[in-house]
């Protein structure tokens, strides 16, 4: 489900798990690193897991549709690996970083101040993604300090519905950050969208943000879980999202942006084209899936993805409140279905 970054930033990096670390006195000499450290984050992705948010991980709601809570911290045992690594590997050009929200993990922030204390940041490439919430001005001052900075930016939709997949985020908070990071001396900004069942019609309106800031879209899709996916999505709302989506192509300033839109329709298109009756199962896993985390969340698909809701109407009819598979005690009650 993780998206892979290298693509996107046409760089070759190299992953050491943690348990078998380069010793630091060896002559062997990184060009690039990529490091993966723990699930801690701020945010409940609908799409996301337990294993890549802590705060998934915590909720017995969301958990519980994975079978088992996650109480992983991988960060732990490996801060002062990888801190000797940066520190012994003065060849190092190229950084990634990702794991849970890579911007509010401390451990992450005592290595890239290591790197600016040696004075080797001026001459390192940053690369990671972020959900751009809880960015200080600290955080903002450290990543000034790097030769590059890669930030691909976590969108799953605009306003509303990128409140309503990625709880809790504040989208006032999120375009905040995002000018924010338009402001680094040597930022190289773009959106990283997750196609899920939820989010076929944001395509557009996501696109559309980007391309008013100057910022490329790009996109992966949910392949699990498979009931978020968007082959479960009955034919026609797939043949509808593609539609809107051709349309819209033109509008778009940013050649890059448009070939992703286009490489969606196509997409959206051979989903249509499968068998449904595969999908019956998902379909309703989907159902309980959005309705248990709406009960628990106090939020409503209905108020925050209209659009969909509304084109799913023609082939499975009103939305179905009433089915569960975790019934939650004591929580949010749902938001009142909107007008």
């Amino acid at each position: 489900m993780r998206m892979i970054y290298n693509d996107a930033f046409a760089l070759e990096t190299h992953t050491q798990p943690a348990d078998t670390l380069i010793d630091a006195s060896s002559d062997v000499r990184l060009r690039s690193l990529t490091i993966t450290v723990g699930n801690l984050c701020n945010l409940q992705c609908r799409m996301c897991n337990p294993f890549s948010s802590s705060r998934i991980a915590a909720d017995p709601i969301h958990s519980g549709w994975f079978g088992h809570r996650s109480d992983r911290d991988e960060s732990k045992d490996i801060e002062s690996a990888y801190a000797e690594i940066i520190e012994s590997c003065s060849s190092i050009t190229h950084l990634q970083i990702s794991g849970g929200e890579p911007l509010i993990i401390p451990k992450i922030h005592k290595i890239l101040q290591s790197l600016i204390d040696s004075g080797r940041a001026q001459n390192v490439v940053l690369m990671m993604p972020t959900n751009c919430t809880g960015v200080g001005d600290p955080v903002l001052a450290r990543l000034s300090k790097f030769k590059e900075v890669h930030l691909r930016m976590s969108l799953d939709g605009h306003g509303p519905a990128n409140e309503y997949i990625r709880y809790p985020s504040k989208w006032s908070e999120i375009v905040d950050t995002i000018i924010r990071f338009k402001g680094l001396p040597h930022a190289k900004l773009s959106i990283g969208f997750t196609l899920s069942a939820l989010n076929v019609f944001e395509v557009v309106r996501t696109a559309q943000f980007g391309d008013a800031m100057g910022i490329p879209f790009t996109f992966g899709v949910v392949h699990t879980p498979s009931r978020l996916s968007p082959n479960i999505l009955p034919q026609a709302t797939l043949e509808q999202a593609a539609v809107e989506i051709d349309d819209a192509v033109d509008s778009l300033t940013l050649n890059p942006s448009k070939r992703e839109l286009r490489a969606i329709s196509r997409l959206l298109r051979s989903f249509a084209r499968q068998d449904r009756e595969e999908n019956e199962e998902l379909w309703t896993k989907f159902v309980q899936f959005t309705n248990d985390l709406d009960r628990s969340r106090g939020q409503s698909i209905e108020a925050s993805l209209p659009d969909l809701v509304t084109s799913l109407r023609v082939e499975k009819g009103p939305w179905q409140r009433n089915i569960f598979h975790i019934l939650p005690k004591d929580r949010a009650t749902p938001v009142s279905k909107a007008s």
